[in-house]
């Protein structure tokens, strides 16, 4: 591993001095070269993937990735054949729903005129069968297929023909599981847009457009009802990448490879109405692959680039809104990445030995009990501080404990005012463990 020394100092804040690492599921998919296209996060334990070679495969795990079960979209594939030109047709999207029921967007042309058309297609037996549910007018294309629940999704097309002035992509809600499809005529998307990346958290969903005007994030907070734009264009490229920790804490990152211009992270704390650019640090590379919170947590992931060029692989983790990241690996192949609500990540990569699909899954719940903690225990103060500092809480404490970047305990104390004056001048932790179990964590600065 790369940069240790930072490395356990994050994982020591976030998992409680206890060292934290991918955990490596091998057996997924059992051809090679088999890239994990997306994934789609139900739960801790139940998660949804698919690759979108022809013809298609998914793979669902419903045990925390002990285990995956694969099969083949064969009603798709069957359907296609002899329909579609040259039989090609490719899954855009996947979206699990429980064990049992997903969804997926398929894209497809016909040889009378090559046009691009998507359909969707429900599974309500694990995988087993498929039946279309939707096929989206015109030639548009189709971007992704989307369930907040069991009965409320939507699904959007891309534009395919893109650039024409008068053309609008497509977006349909339903409420009854996909079985009947509604097209929203109240959504405000641009004409001319194309839908290029999306970010799903929650209750809410976010879908770059790309326009002659630049980028911009076209939202709904509220399962699909209403949908409004981000009051702000961005620049970068398609390759744009944003994450959500809650309706109101937002980042976006804009690159563009093709240009080798360094990325530029960009920070909301009020639903995306203003930005702010920060210098983020502990990412050597130009452009990244995808990035993820931890939900509700200052907490992200972020993942390198695809292709067969090592130095460019590898995973970040960032404790502090995107400031710093430290690496959690290097040179291992990360294409994207996902947490679930209770903490828990997913990455789906290959191994560029074996050529074999693999599943990387990291347990970040803990940090989710610290930030609960904080709840409570309203801050320490003053932080920076030139001697003694005050732990701010209702809580009974049995013991606030000091550490240093390496962990060792310097400081031990059962009280709530700390002299620190006996440290030198830097970066410490605090570990703080309250009567009722809970615990939290602070960076505390020794001036």
């Amino acid at each position: 591993m790369k940069n240790n020394f930072t490395l356990f100092f994050l994982l020591f804040a976030v998992n409680f001095f206890s060292c934290q690492t991918w955990e490596i599921q091998n057996q997924v998919f059992p051809g090679n070269y088999d890239d994990v296209a997306d994934l789609s996060i139900v739960s801790d334990n139940n998660v949804w993937i698919y690759t979108n070679n022809n013809p298609g495969k998914f793979a669902k795990t419903i045990n925390g990735n002990a285990s995956w079960v694969h099969g083949q979209f064969s009603d798709i594939t069957s359907y296609y054949t002899n329909y579609a030109s040259n039989n090609f047709y490719t899954i855009i999207h996947l979206s699990g729903i429980d064990a049992l029921n997903a969804s997926v967007m398929v894209y497809y042309s016909l040889p009378v005129n090559n046009y691009a058309y998507a359909d969707v297609w429900k599974t309500n037996d694990g995988g087993t069968t498929w039946q279309k549910k939707l096929t989206i007018d015109g030639n548009l294309g189709g971007k992704m297929v989307h369930f907040f629940n069991a009965n409320t999704g939507f699904a959007i097309s891309t534009n395919a023909t893109g650039w024409q002035p008068e053309r609008r992509y497509k977006l349909y809600r339903t409420n009854d599981g996909g079985q009947n499809w509604t097209l929203a005529t109240d959504v405000p998307n641009t004409p001319g847009a194309l839908v290029i990346n999306k970010y799903t958290q929650g209750d809410a969903a976010y879908i770059w457009e790309s326009t002659v005007s630049g980028y911009r994030i076209l939202k709904t907070t509220d399962q699909g009802l209403t949908w409004s734009y981000i009051p702000h264009y961005f620049g970068g490229s398609q390759w744009n990448l944003t994450a959500w920790s809650d309706i109101n804490k937002g980042i976006v990152v804009e690159q563009n490879p093709s240009t080798g211009v360094a990325k530029k992270f960009l920070r909301t704390t009020d639903g995306g109405l203003n930005w702010t650019e920060i210098t983020s640090t502990g990412i050597p590379l130009s452009w990244i692959g995808d990035i993820a919170y931890v939900p509700g947590t200052n907490v992200l992931l972020a993942t390198g680039q695809g292709g067969s060029i090592t130095s460019t692989h590898g995973s970040w983790i960032s404790t502090d809104n995107g400031n710093t990241f430290t690496t959690l690996d290097s040179n291992i192949y990360h294409k994207n990445v996902r947490c679930s609500n209770g903490g828990i990540c997913y990455s789906g990569g290959i191994n560029m030995t074996t050529t074999k699909s693999i599943m990387y899954k990291l347990d970040l719940s803990n940090f989710l009990k610290t930030q609960e903690s904080k709840t409570e225990n309203e801050g320490v103060y003053p932080n920076p501080t030139k001697g003694e500092i005050y732990i701010k809480s209702k809580k009974e404490i049995i013991t606030a404990s000091i550490y240093d970047l390496t962990g060792r305990l310097l400081i031990q104390s059962k009280e709530k005012n700390i002299d620190t004056s006996p440290l030198a001048s830097g970066i410490y932790f605090l570990k703080i463990k309250f009567q009722d179990g809970t615990y939290s964590s602070e960076k505390i600065i020794r001036d």
